[in-house]
């Protein structure tokens, strides 16, 4: 499946050098609700399901995709107003998960038989709040202790589940088509370069046929 994934200029030129995807970890995402789209009113139960989140979060990572990179808000909170670049990966379709989006929070029941039980990653995982809806998110769940580990952050390689296809340079990113071949070196005739401009009639983020700028000047 073709994924996106946003990031500012200096992480995504930092990613791009080093052939790598940070994961995140469930408690610096931005939604303070991950892996709590349950209803419990039981005190106890509670406690129980606050224990399990806790190994949960220290078990496992994510890594955060979009389908598309044509929504300008996507732009907006995760690629630097629009100022930093998308990446474009083709990952195994298994290895992904679609989110699935609730208008309220559901009984807790309705989530142990997908895995919350042993700590696998079950739908829990892949549960936000409907208004979360514009990212059109996939998900891939990685476990921490598998990921590359560095300066207190984990990594995932490029590679055959992670393979870089292309990057999409913001409206506002002022980076040349020079700056992004000289990072991506031996593999830019394989990659797919693309400059983005808002929509001449519809609320869209489209292609600039122009292009990049390929010297600075």
């Amino acid at each position: 499946m073709r994924v996106y994934h946003l990031l500012s200029l200096e992480h995504a030129f930092d990613d791009l050098k080093h052939r790598r995807l940070k994961v995140a970890e469930f408690g610096d995402l931005n939604d303070p609700f991950e892996l709590l789209s349950t209803r419990i009113a039981d005190k106890h139960l509670r406690q129980r399901h606050a224990a399990w989140r806790r190994n949960a979060m220290f078990r496992y990572g994510v890594i955060c995709f979009s389908r598309s990179w044509e929504n300008p808000v996507l732009w907006s909170h995760y690629a630097d107003k629009h100022r930093g670049i998308c990446l474009g990966f083709d990952v195994p379709d298994p290895l992904l998960r679609t989110v699935r989006y609730l208008e309220t929070r559901a009984p807790l029941d309705g989530f142990l038989e997908s895995g919350t039980e042993n700590d696998e990653p079950g739908a829990l995982f892949y549960t936000k709040f409907s208004h979360w809806q514009y990212e059109d998110e996939v998900r891939r769940i990685v476990e921490l202790d598998k990921a590359v580990h560095q300066d207190k952050h984990h990594f995932w390689p490029f590679g055959q589940e992670l393979e870089l296809k292309e990057v999409v340079g913001g409206s506002r990113c002022d980076v040349t088509e020079g700056q992004l071949r000289d990072v991506l070196g031996g593999d830019a005739k394989l990659i797919r370069l693309t400059k983005a401009r808002p929509a001449f009639t519809k609320f869209s983020i489209v292609t600039q046929k122009r292009g990049f700028k390929r010297f600075n000047v």
